[in-house]
């Protein structure tokens, strides 16, 4: 099968990592990581709790393979070459999903909890860059505390209520930051509108309605 673009491999490895969270909250907490000094771009699914660094579970490398590391120390190591073209040709996505989870040893069939604030910004963030597949705007989403830093992105959103780099994804159009999300659930764009990701789902009650508030000014 041919690969498949940067920007659906994006698309793709942020819907991996939502539903991931989405399914065990409790076990995995999600970072943005660059392992052999920027050769990897990895949406990385650590431990959560625990000593610091946290123990990775997940490595998703946009540029190469899925990488899982049981959640048990004695297990086997899973090295999932060509998972993103395994993943687009899936005739349910969910089987890929779970074989991640189960090389991870964790639960299988149970119903995903109530999405807490964290788990709906990354919803979000995915509904959002789906829009942009195969389009010719290439957009991401980054964390703050990316390799290297970006310590000028802050400054895009004045006002915006102080949070750790590593509490903050900004979704990019270009490379400019246009929305800022933080882990407590709250979105907010370039002209200084703070959005509660929670209350606007609570409110509307579908991902979609939320989505098309939090991006209103994205793709104009």
């Amino acid at each position: 099968m041919p690969d498949i673009s940067h920007q659906l491999r994006e698309i793709a490895s942020w819907r991996v990592a939502s539903e991931l969270l989405r399914r065990y909250p409790e076990h995995l907490a999600l970072d943005e990581t660059h392992p052999g000094g920027g050769q990897y771009d990895c949406l990385t699914l650590t431990r959560r709790g625990g000593r610091e660094p946290r123990e990775v579970i997940f490595d998703l490398n946009r540029n190469g393979s899925a990488h899982v590391r049981p959640h048990r120390p004695e297990g086997p190591a899973l090295t999932w070459t060509g998972f993103w073209e395994d993943l687009a040709s899936a005739r349910d996505p969910k089987e890929p999903l779970d074989r991640l989870a189960a090389a991870a040893d964790l639960p299988l069939g149970h119903k995903p909890p109530v999405s807490n604030p964290e788990v709906l910004s990354y919803r979000v963030i995915v509904a959002l860059l789906t829009q942009a597949a195969f389009g010719r705007i290439n957009f991401e989403c980054r964390q703050g505390a990316t390799f290297p830093p970006r310590r000028d992105w802050p400054g895009h959103f004045p006002g915006t209520p102080e949070a750790q780099p590593s509490d903050c994804w900004y979704l990019l159009r270009d490379g400019e930051p246009r929305l800022r999300f933080t882990t407590q659930g709250v979105a907010t764009d370039r002209h200084g509108r703070h959005h509660d990701v929670p209350d606007l789902y609570a409110e509307h009650g579908r991902l979609f309605a939320t989505t098309a508030v939090v991006g209103e000014h994205l793709f104009r």
